[in-house]
């Protein structure tokens, strides 16, 4: 298993892997159908990943393909650029395999060396393994927001959760 930024050689098979994500979860922000670009629109945003926002990738060099995701988003104002947020996804057939401990680790060593000290999230209440998982490697809920993702028919309340990056 490799993990490593995410090149615009990547394009064609981050599109796959994420509609395939999108499959198998509700639990990420956009819908299918607002994750459904072409291969150029998805080279084009790989291309202007920089110093405030970044894509790791974790590709599986046997079944050759991608099979996790962290991104990560620094704020760019003066006052908050030490803040950052990150959504991350590792398919079904991969989970358990502690590939999102890594992806998170990969993404909190270089929003460190960015001196990023603080690292923020938001997940839909029900989803119990994702706080689990958070809660075991340092985020605490600070808060909620209700009533705000809508899906299914259905509104849900989302959990803010943040940990300290130790610069």
């Amino acid at each position: 298993m490799q993990i490593r930024k995410i090149t615009p050689s990547d394009a064609a098979a981050f599109i796959e892997f994420f509609t395939l994500l999108l499959k198998q979860t509700d639990f990420l922000l956009p819908s299918a159908k607002e994750a459904a670009i072409s291969v150029e629109k998805q080279t084009e945003i790989i291309s202007a990943l920089d110093d405030f926002k970044q894509i790791f990738i974790a590709s599986d060099s046997v079944k050759n393909r991608i099979v996790g995701f962290v991104g990560v988003t620094r704020f760019n104002m003066e006052k908050n650029k030490h803040i950052a947020n990150f959504a991350i996804g590792v398919l079904k057939d991969s989970q358990k395999h502690g590939l999102a401990e890594k992806l998170l680790a990969e993404a909190e060593k270089w929003l460190k060396a960015k001196n990023v000290r603080r690292l923020e999230l938001t997940v839909i209440k029900e989803n119990i393994p994702a706080i689990r998982f958070y809660e075991k490697h340092g985020f605490k809920n600070e808060g909620l927001r209700r009533q705000s993702i809508f899906m299914n028919g259905k509104f849900y309340d989302e959990f803010y959760m943040a940990k300290d990056l130790d610069c």
